[in-house]
């Protein structure tokens, strides 16, 4: 498999049996117009995952899962999502995903790294060629891996790329938060037309900085979101995501001008290939100067004998919450990543002060309000 890239400056690191070229940058664009401004780094990146798809079979088992859904799970879409290697599998150095229709059924394939690959502040590229036609829709995207603001859209979704057949060459990239989503009709997204995407291969790429994501294809930056400053429920990129590569069929994007069954039995049938991913740690790291918001909300729910379940309202912070404590009657019990803790020997017929602590990545913290509880055998009286 050839390797190209489309570095400024051509440098190559060796990892393992390929030689991956480095990214390398020349002066960024200034946005000295904007808080906490973050320029693009000088000289190499540093390569933190990347998958060439020498292999054969299925995809790699370190690097990708399989997201298996029944059909209509997400957007009244068609397709199942399977983890059979007919819907995905590598050969001579591609990745195939391929969505089938077999006995009036639709198959596909939803890849994700999550667990294995969880990123913040990076460098996105995936090199790709696109299924065309009505009811395709290819996406390369990235969602929160802990939703530590909650679920869709609360905690954010990056689509890097996606492509609905029905509007050719025309390739769309979008952020999705609970201010700016889609069923609002508020999403932050541009979209650029290339011609050639269902023959060609091209290079679709994100750039993740503290302030502002920078969407590119072939290396043409067409696209920035600044952050606002204005809180989570305008900017939930400060946690970590991971990425999705997947073909759904239909659906309430895909399926708007309808579908071409005949689409499955051309030369090639739908498939969407991939020559690989790589992502570049951008060599940020944040440097939080608010605390979080103290946490407020707090619940205590009875599960069984002297196990109960801790929850709360998530805090807010200029950066993002790297995790949470949780304190009864004046010692720690536990901590936790999302706003939720299962607290174990619970002591009955005694008052149970609790307090949450909210600690950022650097260090600063707060505290809630005490609240104090009763468990009296199965019951949990506030009081």
């Amino acid at each position: 498999m050839s390797i190209n890239t489309i570095c400024l400056v051509k440098v190559f690191v060796c990892l393992g049996l390929h030689l991956i070229p480095a990214r390398t940058f020349a002066y960024a664009e200034d946005f000295s117009a904007f808080k906490q401004v973050h320029k693009r780094p000088e000289g190499d990146l540093n390569l933190v995952f990347h998958d060439e798809f020498d292999g054969e079979g299925k995809p790699a088992a370190d690097k990708w899962d399989y997201q298996i859904m029944k059909a209509g799970a997400v957007n009244q879409e068609l397709q199942r999502y399977t983890n059979l290697e007919e819907n995905a599998s590598m050969a001579e150095g591609i990745l195939t995903l391929r969505c089938l229709k077999k006995d009036n059924e639709y198959t596909s394939a939803r890849l994700i790294s999550k667990g294995k690959g969880d990123f913040k502040y990076v460098r996105v590229e995936v090199r790709a060629k696109l299924p065309g036609g009505r009811g395709t829709w290819p996406a390369i995207w990235m969602m929160p891996t802990h939703s530590i603001y909650g679920g869709w859209p609360k905690s954010g979704e990056i689509d890097i790329m996606e492509y609905v057949g029905y509007q050719k060459d025309m390739i769309h990239g979008t952020a999705h938060c609970l201010d700016y989503y889609f069923k609002e009709k508020t999403q932050k997204s541009k979209k650029i037309k290339h011609q050639g995407v269902t023959q060609e291969f091209n290079v679709y790429a994100l750039e993740w900085y503290p302030d502002r994501l920078e969407y590119y294809m072939n290396d043409r930056h067409y696209f920035t979101i600044h952050r606002e400053y204005k809180g989570w429920t305008k900017w939930p990129y400060s946690q970590d995501f991971y990425l999705i590569l997947n073909i759904a069929f239909g659906g309430s994007w895909g399926g708007v001008k309808g579908i071409d069954d005949s689409l499955f039995n051309r030369p090639g049938g739908v498939n969407m290939q991939i020559d690989y991913v790589r992502v570049y740690d951008l060599g940020i790291r944040d440097v939080a100067e608010m605390a979080p918001t103290p946490p407020k909300g707090i619940e205590l729910s009875y599960l069984k004998l002297k196990q109960v379940k801790c929850s709360w309202q998530p805090s807010i912070d200029d950066h993002s919450v790297a995790y949470y404590e949780v304190w009864v009657n004046g010692q720690k019990k536990g901590q936790a990543k999302k706003h939720s803790l299962i607290l174990y020997g619970t002591p009955s017929h005694q008052d149970l002060k609790v307090q949450i602590k909210a600690f950022d990545e650097a260090g600063n913290n707060s505290t809630s309000k005490d609240k104090v509880f009763r468990l009296v055998d199965s019951m949990i009286q506030a009081k």
